[in-house]
């Protein structure tokens, strides 16, 4: 069920903190919030409303997170630019449903998981502060070359190339090969382009310059460079964390 229309209009929903709330524009970002408290949005989320009775508001938001509903989201879309899910196939997609016992110990399993990863990610994040350290500490900032290191120009160095258009639509449910665009990886395929890692930069938007390492056996998109030929006198790791 969906949450009433705001006395503000159509264009906007009230919801609270029995809701789930799920982006339906450009669905491969996976917007899912999981609200704490009382507030509007505007109609590009649908404030879900899950029944008490059959389903856990925790194990609604995962769900609509996972790789698995990600997959269909992707090809449920209408449009090509701002693509939105059909809410016809929203409303007849099928979900998993445990008994809520299950549905509980899941969402407890996955909990865990997230404090874990957000652990990870803090970690991450100090460790690319230490080695944007230890790389101005060698380096120096390339800007000013203080050790006057020997430059070249990035032309020179390596050659790039547009990924390959690939709509929504063409992503494939069950595909076990990740898609990398812009802003990392956007959804999987069933094939892939490149069997080896390569080097990608977002082209397009707020996402410009950003770099991504990929995994083997990837597909890139249009919305992305890939760095189709290097100099061998050039580190890949040197040249992705000078580019950062």
């Amino acid at each position: 069920k969906t949450a009433p229309v705001s006395e503000a209009g159509t264009s906007t929903y009230v919801f609270d903190d029995g809701n789930v709330l799920y982006s339906k524009l450009r669905p491969y970002l996976n917007k899912v919030v999981c609200p704490t408290e009382p507030g509007i949005a505007t109609t590009e989320l649908i404030p879900l409303r899950p029944r008490k009775d059959l389903v856990d508001r925790r194990y609604l938001t995962y769900y609509l997170r996972s790789n698995q509903f990600l997959s269909f989201a992707n090809v449920a879309v209408a449009g090509v630019k701002m693509p939105r899910i059909i809410m016809a196939k929203l409303w007849e997609h099928e979900i998993p449903l445990p008994p809520p016992s299950e549905q509980q110990r899941i969402v407890e399993i996955l909990e865990e998981a997230d404090e874990l990863r957000k652990k990870r990610s803090e970690a991450d994040a100090n460790a690319s502060r230490i080695a944007v350290s230890l790389f101005y500490k060698h380096f120096g900032n390339p800007a000013d070359n203080p050790q006057h290191i020997q430059k070249k120009k990035l032309g020179d160095l390596i050659k790039v190339r547009s990924g390959e258009f690939l709509p929504s639509t063409d992503m494939a449910s069950t595909g076990q090969y990740p898609v990398y665009g812009g802003n990392g990886i956007t959804g999987y395929h069933s094939r892939f382009m490149f069997s080896d890692r390569v080097i990608v930069l977002g082209r397009v938007g707020a996402y410009c310059g950003v770099v991504h390492y990929t995994e083997p056996n990837s597909w890139v998109t249009d919305n992305a460079l890939y760095v189709s030929e290097q100099s061998p006198d050039l580190h890949p790791t040197y040249l992705i964390e000078a580019l950062r």
